[in-house]
């Protein structure tokens, strides 16, 4: 780096702070000044080195000072000598007249709070235990397996070439915080050994859920954390931006999945373009883990990181354990002796039960430790493992001060059940909550012994403080409570708290639900259900909740079932039908996003003005007989290949279905059409986005984004600022109903005229009876 570069980086940084430059008569010094707000400016006078300058040190810095004697700030000044590359022993000129010798990896970096108590502190406590029990993480990339991701990332990061958005996903319990909070430490211990030794290097800022709190947007979530983790006044949102754009911080990501939920493909486009492609970046590097069941949660952004992988964006997938791993963690973690170990290994190896049960890294884990405190049992799946674990927990608790007599281990698991009801329907547990709970079921003793007791359950082994509030140690442990939460509302046939979250596929809940689901009156259940809010463009979350579980349960009369209800203008997107006779069903208008059919029988069925986005048929279902008249043929998907052009998913239809569909309505104007207008939409009234994403959305046809990001420009639908663009205000509603109803007004319509491919042989865009 050298002087002139410097300079403008110095400048870059210092307006983030509201600063200014101002010219001197010095070309190698720049005085920088801001206003006060009591009526003074603060001011900065920074000297730029070169190197090879070193014998016209003194003679500069004496005639600076004496010619900038009350300036900055009269005596308690700041003035500094900014040298790119570091000088060895500082000059006494420098100190004598009163600069304070920097380099940049001290000058633009920001220590952490020592005062406050802070998410990141906290998660330090528990990176050493991480590191010591951790072994190598096995991932996928490209298509490879890979030993370490750990040792994979560490080496990308150090000195990378080329600016990346690197995603990390794997479901809950496969080690991602492990690797993330090691990842985190490495890093930091690396930069630390940097700073002293005053060469370059990036500061990891890792964000975590306690830095979540009412974050709406990325940028609410960088001001958490700078308010969290720096004292004030030291950093702001757009200082943060050019730390990572400029190669002086590495941003990790871990945990924030409700974030990611609620901006969905924004939360990729925004770290795309505000970062890794923005013109005035070096090599910045992101790292954000992710539960890999977010992603079939949410097709936005799964269809985001498709669009971009190798664009910038690069995924990577943790690996379930197989018996290498396993044997590894275990001759690693067990306290026992070598025979000991080897023995527990034999074991392991030869039950096929523990064996599947040990692929997932965090039952090892739990394995383990029960093992070493000799309290390891018999079971037979995850569902019991982690209840006897939770039992086992609770019960080590007598020796750490809470009273077996008054707090049982069944009553604790009653005041954790209640908890995870409490963090099930608002998404938090507080300190407040658990002593409301506690003081119910201890009402009966002392206010000291009452009190005693609460603050062990506070320090319980089961609960960890995230910011202000609590939260179970570990999500296993807090899905499998949640599952007990769910059975005990469909045993007694109350649907409706169904509504407050989306369960995960694949996640203990939904395996512990499945497992117990005998026990539930499913007749009683789906009646209550298909009362729900339940319409194509609502969000559906409690039907569709109980249906997913429903569609996955071993039951004789699940067809006699949906038969008397049908499924005719309903949001399914998201469920899965498997080896179901559906033949003559009525799913008329409705939602079938991401809906995947396996072996089933839609002979004759309805599937008339139905939407179908990237919506899956296997080779072994039969579609014979089967109408799909006036519906939105978006994405069809099979084994082999995915189908965004209408014509070509028509065909594909008529060649299952032996059904012609003679109507050209909607037609593949409209289909793109809506595709935009929903990206930007989706942001609410008067929010803007930007052209470039809008232009990556995947448009089949042959009319591109562009095409129609343009003809609705040109016929007044959009309006356009620069770079950003937004739907018009007294427009909106129109538009809305556009993508909820398909209705169209003169100004769809000229859009639709002006990219339909079929216009000139008279087509109407949009089916009416």
């Amino acid at each position: 780096m050298n002087r002139e570069e410097l300079k403008k980086l110095t400048e870059r940084f210092l307006r983030t702070f509201g600063y200014v430059a101002k010219t001197t008569d010095e070309p190698n010094c720049i005085l920088f000044s801001r206003p006060t707000g009591v009526g003074t400016l603060d001011e900065l006078l920074v000297y730029f080195h070169e190197r090879g300058e070193e014998n016209l040190i003194p003679s500069r810095l004496t005639s600076l000072n004496e010619k900038y004697k009350r300036i900055p700030g009269g005596e308690g000044g700041r003035r500094f000598f900014l040298s790119s590359v570091p000088l060895g022993r500082v000059p006494e000129t420098v100190t004598n007249n009163g600069f304070i010798y920097q380099v940049p990896v001290w000058f633009f970096d920001r220590e952490f709070s020592v005062l406050k108590t802070t998410p990141l502190k906290r998660l330090e406590e528990d990176a050493a235990k991480y590191e010591k029990e951790r072994i190598e993480q096995p991932y996928i990339f490209n298509g490879e397996k890979g030993n370490d991701l750990l040792s994979y990332l560490e080496k990308e990061l150090e000195s990378p070439k080329q600016p990346c958005l690197r995603i990390i996903i794997a479901p809950a319990g496969y080690g991602k915080t492990v690797l993330m909070v090691t990842l985190y430490t490495k890093l930091k211990k690396k930069f630390l050994q940097n700073k002293q030794e005053q060469r370059a290097g990036r500061r990891p800022l890792l964000m975590l859920p306690g830095h979540l709190k009412q974050a709406h947007d990325l940028n609410g979530l960088i001001s958490n954390f700078i308010g969290d983790e720096y004292d004030y006044g030291v950093a702001n949102v757009e200082t943060f931006k050019f730390w990572i754009k400029n190669n002086f911080a590495i941003w990790l990501m871990d945990g924030i999945e409700e974030l990611i939920l609620k901006i969905s493909d924004e939360f990729i486009y925004q770290l795309l373009d505000e970062y890794i492609h923005a013109p005035d970046r070096l090599t910045p590097q992101i790292v954000v883990a992710i539960r890999k069941p977010i992603l079939a949660m949410s097709p936005e952004l799964r269809d985001t990181i498709e669009e971009y992988r190798g664009l910038g964006l690069e995924l990577y997938e943790l690996c379930e354990w197989e018996k290498e791993q396993q044997k590894k963690y275990f001759y690693k973690n067990l306290v026992a002796n070598e025979e000991e170990k080897e023995n527990f290994v034999k074991d392991l190896i030869s039950s096929r039960t523990l064996q599947n049960i040990c692929s997932i890294p965090y039952y090892c884990s739990l394995v383990a430790d029960l093992k070493n405190n000799n309290q390891l049992g018999t079971f037979n799946d995850e569902c019991d493992l982690v209840e006897y674990a939770i039992e086992k927990l609770c019960e080590r608790e007598f020796v750490k001060g809470i009273d077996e007599d008054i707090l049982s281990i069944d009553v604790q698991k009653e005041i954790f059940i209640e908890l995870a009801r409490e963090s099930f329907r608002q998404n938090k547990i507080t300190k407040e909550l658990i002593t409301e709970f506690a003081e119910i079921f201890l009402s009966d003793i002392s206010k000291e012994i009452r009190e005693n007791q609460i603050n062990c359950l506070l320090r319980h082994a089961l609960l960890t403080q995230v910011d202000k509030d609590i939260d179970f140690t570990h999500d296993i442990i807090k899905q499998y409570l949640y599952g007990v939460v769910l059975m005990n509302e469909l045993k007694n046939n109350r649907v409706g708290f169904f509504e407050n979250k989306e369960i995960e596929k694949d996640s203990l809940t939904f395996k512990y639900l499945l497992k117990n689901s005998h026990e539930i009156n499913w007749k009683k259940v789906i009646a209550d259900t298909f009362s729900l809010p339940s319409l194509p463009n609502s969000p559906a979350i409690g039907f569709r909740n109980i249906m997913n579980i429903f569609l996955s349960v071993p039951l004789e009369e699940k067809e006699i079932l949906l038969k008397y209800y049908q499924l005719a203008n309903k949001n399914l997107s998201g469920l899965v039908f498997r080896n179901l006779n559906l033949s003559d069903f009525n799913m008329t208008h409705s939602n079938l996003t991401g809906v995947e059919f396996y072996n089933c029988a839609l002979t004759n069925a309805k599937l008339d003005g139905c939407h179908f986005k990237k919506t899956f048929f296997d080779s072994k279902c039969d579609l014979k007989g089967m109408t799909i008249k006036g519906a939105i043929l978006e994405t069809i998907k099979t084994e082999t290949k995915e189908l965004d052009d209408k014509e070509e998913i028509e065909a594909y239809f008529y060649k299952k279905t032996e059904v012609r569909v003679h109507q050209k309505s909607p037609c593949q104007a409209v289909i793109n059409t809506m595709k935009i207008l929903e990206k930007i939409a989706r942001k609410g009234r008067g929010s803007q986005m930007r052209k470039k994403f809008l232009l990556q959305t995947k448009c089949g046809g042959g009319i591109p984004a562009e095409r129609v990001l343009e003809a609705c420009i040109r016929h007044g639908l959009i309006s356009e600022t620069g770079e950003e663009v937004k739907i018009k205000t007294h427009l909106f509603d129109k538009i809305e109903q556009f993508l909820k109803n398909k209705t169209v007004d003169d100004n769809i319509r000229r859009v639709l005229d002006d990219i339909c491919k079929d216009k000139n042989i008279g087509c109407q865009h949009i089916y009416s009876e």
